[in-house]
């Protein structure tokens, strides 16, 4: 299933970065540097900055490893293609780190860096890739992102087909709109005004010069002939640790690709997603606990209820407050402080809110007490002494490993393994994966997908269903 000799980046950008860099660095070196920048490019959302949506975070130790210490900052000087982007006021370095190598430094590509991954994508000088990708292998790779083996692995398409027809016209719409703001009457213009229409007019213009960007990038992949037939895009998946899909390209990601754009790629496909995914997981696990959640079965009777109460309390948004109880269900600390998610995500006064709201401190405390109950329930059924090995078959050593971790790791394993069960019975009709939903290219039927995740692995699961259409 391996990619022979393809590189993640135009080849092009390789000859762009040799021109202009000095003998100092090696080829490998400036292939990683290129690499990186083109995934800051196509892939935002892979690495998307939890305090900055428009920028990226690398660990210091993936530049170390990618790269030797400081060798990415010297590269980087000659070619000042990445620049690292202030963070909001009142934010915090991890363990003070404030270097090149801080751990949530945030990132985002120059001017210069821009342009020249566009030039590498549009001159016909340059390939798009190295070789052409192999015909015969499905979307899923046989080996995780360490190498070994896979699990719950299933057969679905590796090469999607995408309208270039409706790719070409909303292109066109979206330059018009970025040329002239009172342009209308077309179906496309009046879609990106409508899911820009919360921003402000600078933030506005810098969204669609981006959503242009990257349309006119899947355009360009779509006619490339290195790339298998006219009219496709290959979509490659690793497995993590966890037994979650995460797409590795080779060259654009659906996955990672902002929201608004779906519907341009997948129009008139269909959308499902697991209804409160997590939640409802976590509540029946809990169940097998002997552990009450009257708050979860609250929010799962009526999430959207349950979310506005939430988001009233608070005085924040629907959205910021869906956020926010899937940060609670992973960890994130009740506590207002300026040091934490809430503090830096909320402010002040709306994370005081927010922490000290009644019901937001009683379902704190039902996720703290379930997960205890839970992460025990895995170590004491683990016939691997001193792991957790969750439904999808992958193990973490439990001393070496938080509650938090060990908890989203039991939660994205049940999670893939009812994506496994789906991808067994519906795998030809699948286009995208989503981590807890997927996108077909023709409409399911909702309740036997239930009753075939129930019969096949004992997890009771709602499915949303939207038609994706925006002509």
């Amino acid at each position: 299933m391996s990619v022979t000799d393809t590189k993640n980046f135009p080849a092009g950008l390789l000859a762009i970065a040799s021109k202009q860099l000095d003998d100092t660095f090696s080829s490998e070196q400036i292939i990683q540097y290129c690499s990186l920048a083109f995934e800051i490019y196509s892939f935002p959302y892979a690495r998307q900055h939890h305090l900055l949506e428009d920028c990226v975070s690398f660990h210091c130790r993936t530049l170390e490893r990618m790269f030797g210490r400081a060798l990415f900052r010297d590269i980087n000087n000659q070619l000042s293609w990445i620049e690292s982007s202030p963070l909001p006021c009142g934010a915090f370095f991890i363990r003070g780190s404030d270097n090149n190598y801080g751990l949530t430094k945030a990132y985002r590509l120059t001017p210069i860096g821009n342009w020249a991954i566009r030039e590498a994508i549009t001159n016909s000088d340059y390939p798009l890739t190295n070789r052409k990708l192999p015909a015969n292998h499905g979307a899923l790779r046989s080996r995780d992102a360490k190498g070994s083996n896979a699990t719950n692995v299933f057969d679905m398409k590796r090469d999607i087909r995408i309208k270039e027809r409706i790719v070409a016209e909303s292109l066109k719409s979206i330059c018009l709109l970025i040329s002239d703001k009172s342009a209308r009457g077309c179906e496309f213009i009046d879609y990106f005004k409508l899911v820009h229409e919360q921003l402000s007019p600078e933030e506005k213009h810098r969204q669609l010069i981006a959503d242009r960007d990257r349309i006119a990038f899947v355009l360009r992949v779509l006619k490339n002939p290195n790339l298998g037939k006219r009219g496709f895009v290959p979509q490659l998946y690793t497995q993590s640790s966890s037994g979650r899909w995460y797409s590795s390209g080779p060259i654009v990601s659906f996955q990672n690709m902002p929201k608004q754009l779906r519907p341009i790629f997948f129009q008139d496909c269909y959308d499902y997603d697991v209804e409160s995914c997590h939640y409802s997981i976590f509540s029946q696990l809990a169940a097998r606990c002997g552990v009450e959640t009257p708050i979860i079965n609250e929010l799962l009777a009526d999430k959207v209820t349950f979310r506005s109460s939430v988001a009233k309390d608070a005085n924040i948004t629907l959205p910021t407050a869906k956020r926010c109880l899937i940060s609670l269900i992973y960890g994130a600390p009740l506590n207002p402080s300026k040091h934490t998610f809430f503090g830096t995500t909320l402010g002040a006064v709306d994370a005081a809110n927010f922490c000290t709201s009644e019901k937001i401190v009683a379902l704190h405390k039902e996720l703290s007490k379930g997960r205890q109950c839970i992460i025990n329930m895995y170590r004491d059924q683990s016939k691997k002494k001193g792991w957790i090995i969750n439904d999808a078959g992958r193990a973490r050593v439990i001393s070496k490993t938080s509650k938090i971790t060990l908890m989203a790791h039991i939660l994205q394993g049940v999670e893939a393994q009812i994506l496994s069960c789906i991808g067994n019975h519906w795998g030809n009709q699948l286009m995208l994966l989503m981590h807890d939903g997927f996108v077909t290219k023709v409409q399911l039927d909702t309740a036997l997908i239930r009753s075939t995740v129930l019969a096949e692995t004992g997890w009771d699961v709602c499915f949303s269903e939207e038609r994706i259409s925006i002509i």
